[in-house]
């Protein structure tokens, strides 16, 4: 994917397996035609990639798009992550 990294900072993963080029290059496309859209990470598998998205919406819409088009399967889980504050006066 070609959209460059702006920090740790992500969204959703979108995790793509057993799929073949066309998928990946729908994925990219949709990607690069964004404009607000980054990727933080990409993680590289012997049976996919995934990749960590700065926006859940722009995930949740590839998913159906990529389901409609290649018959897929998409499993959406959701998880919390509460990381409580420091006292910085100690």
């Amino acid at each position: 994917m070609e959209k460059k990294d702006r920090g740790n900072y992500y969204e959703a993963i979108l995790q793509i397996r057993n799929s073949n080029e066309e998928v990946a290059n729908c994925v990219s496309n949709a990607i690069n035609k964004q404009k607000d859209l980054f990727i933080a990470k990409e993680v590289r598998y012997k049976d996919g990639f995934d990749l960590y998205l700065s926006s859940q919406k722009f995930a949740h819409q590839l998913g159906k798009l990529l389901k409609k088009s290649f018959k897929g399967k998409v499993v959406v889980s959701e998880a919390v992550v509460y990381i409580p504050r420091r006292n910085l006066a100690s």
